[in-house]
């Protein structure tokens, strides 16, 4: 099978088995606290363990892919995976819980060593389509995830989707070993511990870094507050929110899959950049004008066709600015930046929404993303962007 013979078909794969496990458990896991014990307090930090662990190993894992290979990295963290669910469905305590959910996120910061992966296997106007992969694993796990998790619930009982998400991950472990060749990376090996201070170092890295805060801080504000605007203001309960994260997840992968790749060969990255964060910002600002289910739609889509084309090009502008032999470093830099916005960004989201009004989380966002699509027309009309030499 010509999938079997290309790599960007076998890490999109790789990724999406992994994704597939991140929506299994995310639908099912603040419920699942709550039989432990946990407050919604409680809730909130297990969502900021995995976050800050997100933050902390990111780089390091990266680093070590730089050093040691791609493929062992991803093996490692698989199996790593296999023990977080499994740890996720024998936990009887809360200590438990919150040992199982550190542990997933250390194992999750591997997506970064997933996207210097395709940087080692494409070129430099063929890297967004390539990182387009990645979000299309997100979105089929987004699409496929939760209705796994519902059916293993319902048949086996609330642990069982733990239990189905670490047999995922083995499949993935013995999916690498069997079909993910090492990448050939190009340049020599860095062995710098400065990575954050380095990424700043260079402007166009350092522009691209804080475009990604600032567009996850806001994007994180949307979707931290979602399910409760839906709840609050059109009476959603856990059914309609899933119809409606389907939804999203369908539009975000046919996006990325079928658009993506044909629009960023034709405009480039930072055409897309611009036109991402301003379907994401239209799309946060029309979103609590809806007063019906249906007219939610054409905000959801805009929001997922958003993520869809921004965050593939994104990505490629941050590889593209980055030394050619820190690839992987560098962009698990750019996942920890990112951490920072998933740590600050649902607290901004919930206040926001508890203290200023349940439509503010999203007129932020809105800001937030227009903003940064107005900064990044200035920069490209200015030929500010300079990536580092390949």
């Amino acid at each position: 099978m010509k999938l079997f013979r290309n790599p960007l078909g076998v890490i999109f794969l790789t990724v999406m088995i992994d994704l597939l496990g991140w929506g299994i458990v995310i639908p099912i896991l603040p419920t699942y606290a709550q039989r432990l014990g946990a407050s919604g307090t409680t809730v909130g930090l297990l969502g900021t363990t995995f976050s800050a662990m997100q933050f902390l190993f990111s780089p390091a894992w990266g680093r070590l892919s730089d050093r040691v290979g791609r493929r062992r990295v991803i093996m490692v963290t698989a199996m790593g995976s296999v023990i977080a669910y499994v740890a996720y469905g024998l936990a009887d305590s809360l200590w438990i819980l919150f040992g199982a959910r550190a542990l997933g996120g250390l194992c999750a910061a591997n997506i970064s060593t997933a996207q210097a992966y395709i940087a080692d296997v494409t070129t430099k106007e063929t890297r967004a389509r390539g990182m387009a992969i990645v979000g299309a694993g997100f979105g089929l796990g987004f699409v496929f995830g939760p209705a796994m998790s519902a059916m293993a619930a319902h048949h086996w009982g609330y642990r069982a989707p733990f239990f189905l998400a670490a047999g995922l991950a083995a499949i993935n472990v013995a999916w690498a070993a069997i079909a993910l060749p090492e990448p050939e990376r190009r340049g020599s090996t860095a062995r710098s511990e400065r990575s954050l201070s380095d990424a700043m170092a260079i402007p166009n890295l350092a522009f691209y870094l804080m475009v990604f805060l600032v567009v996850t801080l806001g994007f994180a504000n949307v979707e931290s507050t979602f399910a409760l605007w839906t709840s609050h203001e059109l009476g959603f309960a856990e059914k309609q929110n899933a119809y409606l994260f389907t939804f999203i997840g369908i539009v975000l992968t046919s996006v990325q899959l079928l658009a993506t790749r044909r629009l960023s060969a034709r405009y480039g990255d930072a055409k897309l950049i611009v036109a991402g964060t301003a379907l994401l910002g239209v799309g946060a600002m029309l979103l609590p004008m809806s007063t019906a289910w249906w007219q939610l739609l054409i905000p959801c889509a805009l929001l997922a066709s958003g993520n869809a084309v921004n965050s593939p090009s994104l990505m490629a502008s941050i590889s593209n600015s980055a030394p050619v032999d820190r690839q992987g470093e560098m962009l698990g830099v750019a996942q920890s930046v990112g951490a920072i916005g998933r740590i600050v960004g649902p607290g901004l989201g919930g206040f926001l929404f508890d203290h200023a009004g349940h439509a503010w989380p999203y007129r932020t966002a809105a800001v937030l993303m227009l903003g940064v699509s107005l900064a990044v027309t200035a920069r490209s009309r200015r030929g500010r962007d300079t990536p580092t030499a390949r």
